[in-house]
């Protein structure tokens, strides 16, 4: 009888020798999931909820980068790994072409089969979710091992049909978008008819394109559209943090209503989510496999929400972008547990590791990450955290130091690295950064920047 680990995607004691019965995995990682946004709102997703409610809840859990997924950790689980332990292989490619790039670029990167699903209410995440239903209730017998990353959380924040742009003036965008509207249970009353009202505008000036490029990923500003077509691929994200376009929202009476109405946007992303997992869950309940389940629920990265004055993920290191949640259901579960180890997507992979090889424990734990070194995109933000203890982040390109008592300040808000008292602290990490600033630019960092 085989068991099946879900793997919801976002050790302590080992038993002595491999087990003849391998545990079945099913992957799912959900791209720019905010810890801080996701467990304070936990109880808006009944599913969600669900597995948290009986699961060991890692509330310290931190990525190597804040533009990266899962599968940058799991260089070691490759097709011969899998292969060796009797696993076989589901889920399709995440573009393939793209793959194919990164194969020829990275020697390191071995690709692991995955499937993912992108947009807003559309027909790739109900595919997807029917394909991981039917192949669950199908193949429940046998072992295998799935890799799903979900991007429906990634920018823009009211995305449609897997685009990254919304033709805003469509009518029949227009009208999805009003159904979604009309039955979100998250979106306040007054947010719908705000939403609405922006959605159907047909003029926007300087202060409008920030929220224009987070709600649609497109700007209907001649300015704007020029800086973007400038700064080329990086235009988006350096519009969206782009110092003269903050202040120009920064200074309208709307500000901090359009703040609340992206965090509900977002939210009401998850619950659509929710209820498709949902079904998946009911796949396995149908299968009689879920007593036989450890279930992993994480993200990749987080997301700024102007926390330090940033938005989406990427340009910085600060715990909203490299914190994910973490939450992992051992099969005989039943309540929840709150673990604060500070642990790594490198704590996760060589969990699934141990778990092939030797089966599921009850008692096993993720590995404790003593330092978790993290950089951003472009490789000038370098940072190291020290449990819940001290973190230091060095820009390179302002030749500032930020250091700070995470005990005392976990929103890193208050600035040590002038403060005397904590002269001893800063030498010490860094020193530790130092060494792994001078190690990532002589390797070739597995952990890349990618969404």
């Amino acid at each position: 009888m085989t068991k099946l680990i879900l793997f919801l995607f976002m050790s302590g004691t080992l038993i002595a020798k491999p087990i003849k019965e391998r545990p079945n995995i099913l992957i799912i990682s959900i791209c720019s999931l905010n810890k801080s946004i996701f467990y304070k709102n936990i109880h808006l997703f009944p599913n969600l909820k669900k597995i948290y409610n009986s699961s060991d809840v890692y509330n310290n859990a931190y990525s190597h980068v804040s533009w990266t997924n899962l599968s940058k950790s799991m260089t070691n689980i490759t097709e011969s790994f899998l292969m060796d332990n009797k696993y076989r292989t589901f889920g399709a490619y995440y573009e393939i072409k793209r793959i194919n790039q990164i194969k020829r670029l990275h020697s390191y990167y071995k690709f692991i089969p995955q499937f993912t699903s992108d947009g807003y209410l559309n027909n790739h995440l109900q595919e997807s979710v029917k394909e991981i239903s039917n192949f669950i209730l199908s193949e429940s017998s046998k072992s295998f091992f799935s890799f799903l990353h979900f991007k429906f959380l990634h920018l823009p924040y009211f995305n449609y049909g897997g685009s990254y742009s919304l033709p805003l003036y469509y009518p029949q965008i227009i009208k999805g978008a009003g159904a979604v509207l009309l039955n979100s249970s998250i979106i306040s009353f007054s947010n719908k008819k705000y939403l609405s009202k922006i959605i159907k505008k047909k003029s926007f000036d300087k202060s409008d394109v920030i929220l224009q490029l987070l709600l649609f990923g497109k700007v209907y500003n001649k300015d704007a559209s020029l800086f973007i077509s400038k700064n080329k691929i990086s235009g988006v994200m350096a519009l969206i943090n782009n110092k003269n376009y903050v202040r120009a929202w920064k200074k309208t009476s709307h500000f901090k209503r359009d703040l609340i109405l992206l965090k509900e946007v977002y939210l009401e992303r998850i619950y659509q989510f929710d209820l498709s997992l949902g079904k998946i869950l009911e796949s396995v309940e149908y299968s009689s496999l879920l007593k036989k389940t450890l279930i992993i629920l994480t993200g990749d990265h987080g997301e700024s929400f102007y926390k330090h004055g940033q938005f989406i993920h990427g340009t910085t290191t600060y715990d909203e972008v490299i914190g994910f949640p973490l939450l992992i259901k051992k099969p005989t579960q039943k309540k929840m547990k709150l673990i604060n180890r500070q642990v790594s997507h490198d704590s996760v992979a060589n969990f699934i590791q141990r778990t092939m090889q030797y089966g599921v424990n009850i008692a096993s734990k993720l590995t404790e990450n003593n330092f978790i070194f993290s950089h951003n995109c472009n490789k000038d933000i370098f940072s190291v955290r020290n449990k819940n203890k001290y973190k230091l982040i060095y820009n390179v390109v302002s030749n500032n130091y930020e250091l700070y008592d995470l005990s005392l300040d976990p929103l890193e808000l208050k600035n040590l690295s002038n403060n005397s008292k904590s002269s001893s602290v800063f030498m010490n990490l860094n020193l530790k950064l130092w060494e792994y600033i001078i190690n990532l630019k002589k390797l070739d960092d597995p952990h890349y920047c990618r969404n």
